[in-house]
């Protein structure tokens, strides 16, 4: 039986693939969602431990996502971690706005991933 239950939302298959596939590996319980609108969702259904989440996403934006699950008394107690290329221009003023935990820079190594789990998840 899977520890924690990760909630991975991207709209590309490789990027969700590639994350759902370590995440596994790792023991993890993996959701995905191809959108922000199916993420959050999901997120309100099945109330994961963690969110991962992209930035740029048609409709609904990593940076909107977050806002809302911040907002709602479902999901507000999940932590964020949002995924950019922008880089550390948008993760650190995100943290202040949306209530994110952390941010992962793209191009990211898994080394790199399971850091900021270890991180969430001790």
């Amino acid at each position: 039986m899977f520890d924690k239950k990760i909630l991975v939302i991207d709209d590309s298959e490789t990027v969700l693939k590639t994350i759902k596939t370590f995440l596994e590996i790792e023991g993890f319980d993996v959701i995905v969602a191809h959108s922000g609108t199916e993420g959050f969702k999901i997120a309100k259904d099945e109330i994961p431990d963690l969110i991962l989440t992209d930035f740029v996403m048609p409709n609904l934006n990593g940076f909107h996502l977050a806002k809302l699950l911040h907002a709602d008394s479902d999901t507000k107690d999940i932590p964020v971690i949002l995924i950019s290329s922008k880089g550390e221009k948008v993760g650190d003023k995100f943290k202040e706005l949306t209530g994110i935990v952390d941010y992962l820079v793209k191009p990211f190594s898994t080394k790199q991933l399971k850091e900021k789990i270890d991180n969430l998840f001790g």
